[in-house]
């Protein structure tokens, strides 16, 4: 009888601690709360996403010295999550709301993203982006040239009413070598005479083309267009002509 008590006081004790192994298992499930978790109760690291509106950027110019910076924060299946995040930088400015600074506390929407801007100081060089959440952690590069010489030309000495002009843009960075990926603004001096067809263009290998156009003037008149990027700028003036005004030799 003693024995037959030893051998049922074992299987019990087995039935009572595979049960209880069992209920713990079951307990590990996302064990963190917010679906970033697996089966096995083992942590998996978010999942960061950086996007540059323009990797490429210029110092110090309200226009073309700043970029937006996207972030995006999934978890393994790719759903978005809302996430604290904290941002920084090693060359010029983060920018959220009223706050500016080189180390930005935000937190992703229900997409899982946030958006900050960033403003090139006077420094060029390669500015790092860096993002983390408390599990993970990504970087991104900027590229922040200083402007050494800009020019823009006209492949001809004036146009008529209603008739277009090739536009050039020669732009370097201040150790004299051809830029890339750089935005260059265009402006007219009166757009009712002429008007670039764009507003800006970027840069490859130093140089840029674009067309600008004529509006049917009643009488000749002239127009200057002007290239700017960074603290550069050059100008190109137009006459635009009406046939009466054009004399025969």
């Amino acid at each position: 009888m003693k024995k037959i008590g030893r051998y049922l006081i074992v299987f019990f004790a087995f039935i009572f601690i595979s049960v209880l192994y069992s209920c713990e298992g079951g307990s590990l499930e996302n064990n963190n709360g917010n679906g970033n978790g697996n089966d096995n109760g083992t942590i998996v690291k978010d999942n960061i996403e950086i996007t540059v509106s323009d990797a490429t950027i210029t110092t110090a110019n309200p226009t073309t010295g700043v970029t937006d910076v996207t972030v995006k924060v999934t978890d393994g299946n790719g759903n978005p999550l809302k996430k604290d995040i904290k941002i920084t930088t090693n060359l010029g400015q983060l920018k959220s709301g009223n706050t500016q600074s080189q180390e930005i506390n935000t937190t992703t929407d229900d997409k899982g993203e946030a958006t900050i801007e960033f403003i090139a100081e006077d420094t060029p060089g390669d500015a790092t982006i860096t993002v983390k959440t408390d599990n993970a952690e990504a970087s991104t590069n900027i590229n922040i040239v200083k402007i050494g010489t800009i020019s823009i030309t006209a492949d001809k000495q004036y146009i008529m009413a209603n008739d277009s002009v090739k536009i050039t843009i020669n732009v370097k960075d201040i150790f004299d070598r051809p830029v890339s990926g750089v935005k260059v603004l265009l402006k007219s001096s009166d757009n009712n005479s002429l008007y670039p067809e764009l507003s800006y263009v970027y840069i490859n290998n130093g140089t840029a083309m674009i067309l600008a156009h004529s509006k049917d003037v009643s009488s000749s008149t002239s127009a200057t267009l002007t290239a700017a990027s960074g603290d550069k700028s050059d100008s190109v003036s137009l006459e635009i002509k009406v046939p009466s005004d054009i004399t025969l030799t």
